[in-house]
């Protein structure tokens, strides 16, 4: 059985300036390969969602127009429904291998890495975050069907679970654990330095909100509009690195500080699998709630508690639809091709001389 007993004391961690200019100096030092990847990953994500678009608009609403006039219109869902799966399944491995990319260029360190090389490390990865993915909704999610609170603190607690699986390739259920060690055994320190990096954000974001609206209404001028909002999306992305840098920074602190062990998951499992529990049987009852709506407005049934005015206003937004989407016109044209089809089958033959 393994021992979860720490092996060696923990010591103290650095003070919050420490963090605040270790942060900034492993950022500075390593921008050029994060932009390059960063730029590369979004490039492809773009690439991905274009042609996902033009797949679907040939695919999905072609088959769609095809299948409205067909004995099977329900055949334009196949390739659509597949379409939909292999581009959500691209985008999954683009995003756990950018998320990958970055951690592994901040923790390395390395001004001089190679952005392929990180891809092809990245790759190997993919499965084993995924799966710890899965695990923390797993968690999160139970703990938040749990009256929210447990879920908050089950997310604290796992916070560290992706760095673990990518920079010591430990297993999920292993990264799990020892997140939760790390945590436990830092918790005071962790939640000050967590509220310090809240209180930078909520400061340089109002901050950049703030000047970029004073700018846009006290300029307007559009091009200077523009290079504004620019300025603004940019400083918006590079706070968001130095939020990462930040995370992984306080993540090697936290390692080189703490003792090695990992924390039990009998209560976050109990707790989980509770909030699960009442969570499926709140949104059995929310189903059937609203399945029952639903079969009252089919019936008419709800439509005899409104009053006269609902009624109205109901009838009138009835027929603004109708004649937005054209109903009549597609009725009557589905008419035809029904009479039209049985005039043809009811028609005899000519008579051979």
């Amino acid at each position: 059985m393994k021992n979860n007993s720490p092996a060696t004391s923990t010591k103290a961690l650095p003070p919050i300036s420490t963090l605040l200019s270790d942060s900034f100096k492993l950022l500075r030092i390593v921008i050029v390969p994060f932009i390059i990847f960063n730029v590369l990953a979004i490039a492809i994500s773009i690439t991905a969602v274009i042609l996902m678009l033009l797949g679907f608009l040939l695919l999905g609403i072609g088959a769609g127009l095809g299948g409205l006039f067909t004995d099977n219109p329900l055949a334009l869902g196949g390739g659509a429904i597949v379409e939909f799966l292999i581009f959500f399944i691209v985008m999954l491995v683009i995003s756990s291998i950018a998320q990958i990319g970055s951690i592994i260029i901040l923790y390395d360190a390395n001004p001089k890495i190679n952005v392929f090389s990180v891809i092809k490390r990245g790759t190997r990865l993919i499965i084993p975050l995924i799966l710890v993915g899965i695990l923390v909704t797993f968690f999160v999610l139970g703990g938040s069907f749990l009256f929210i609170i447990p879920g908050i603190i089950f997310a604290v607690a796992l916070v560290f679970s992706y760095l673990l699986v990518i920079t010591e390739n430990k297993s999920p259920l292993s990264a799990v654990k020892r997140s939760i060690f790390l945590v436990k055994s830092n918790l005071s320190a962790f939640i000050l330095r967590i509220l310090a990096l809240y209180a930078i954000l909520i400061v340089a974001l109002v901050t950049i909100s703030i000047v970029t609206g004073i700018l846009t209404v006290s300029i307007n001028i559009p091009e200077v509009t523009s290079a504004v909002l620019i300025i603004n999306f940019i400083v918006q992305v590079l706070v968001s690195w130095y939020a990462v840098a930040y995370t992984v920074t306080l993540f090697k602190q936290l390692q080189k500080n703490t003792a090695s062990g990992e924390s039990s998951l009998k209560l976050f499992t109990v707790l989980a699998v509770i909030g699960w529990i009442l969570g499926i049987i709140l949104g059995y009852f929310i189903f059937i709630t609203v399945g029952n709506l639903i079969s009252q407005f089919k019936s008419g049934d709800l439509r005899q508690e409104l009053t006269p005015g609902e009624k109205e206003e109901f009838e009138n937004l009835l027929e603004d639809f109708e004649n937005e989407f054209k109903i009549e016109d597609i009725d009557r044209y589905l008419d035809e091709g029904t009479n039209s089809s049985e005039i043809e089958t009811s028609t005899p033959p000519a008579e051979t001389i």
